[in-house]
């Protein structure tokens, strides 16, 4: 190393030599898509809930109503468009899975690098930068911290591959 040369301070450092505050490496294992992506289909979870407690709703009150008919014809239409909506969404998310192995030909190890202006994450060979603008909220399962982006996108970090306290980098975003 040139002992004249100018030292570069963090601010004018370049691009490629800021060291990220955080970083976070994982492999997307069918455990960790499965928790992934019953998270990124709550909306759908959200409907089910809603749709079963309608539909007992409903069916209480006819029966007490002592229209017997309409409340076992509404519940079975009812129960049947729940079961459907159920099993379409678990069938995407196990569908989305295996075609991420299809495309990248197995379990591919992901990479998110927390700068203080910008996430770069990496998928497999893919790079993607996002800025903390785009960023609209962020939840946590209980291995994951989820942050959601346009489109009902998320961008997923493992609590056990950070490499700090999951707490400091909640405080952090």
């Amino acid at each position: 190393m040139n002992e004249n040369a100018p030292e570069i301070s963090g601010a004018e450092a370049p691009e490629e030599t800021k060291k990220p505050i955080y970083t976070c490496e994982y492999t997307m294992d069918m455990n960790f898509f499965a928790e992934f992506a019953d998270s990124s289909y709550i909306i759908a979870k959200k409907l089910i809930i809603i749709f079963t407690v309608l539909n007992i709703l409903y069916c209480l009150l006819n029966i007490f109503g002592g229209s017997y008919t309409s409340a076992a014809e509404y519940s079975s239409i009812v129960s049947f468009l729940i079961f459907v909506l159920y099993f379409s969404t678990k069938k995407g998310a196990s569908l989305t899975y295996k075609r991420n192995l299809f495309s990248y030909g197995n379990e591919t190890r992901t990479t998110s690098a927390l700068y203080d202006d910008k996430i770069l994450a990496t998928f497999g060979k893919n790079e993607k930068e996002f800025f903390y603008h785009q960023v609209s909220g962020f939840f946590e399962t209980e291995s994951l911290i989820l942050l959601r982006l346009k489109y009902n996108m998320f961008l997923a970090l493992d609590k056990s591959g950070l490499n700090a306290d999951p707490q400091a980098v909640k405080a952090f975003l």
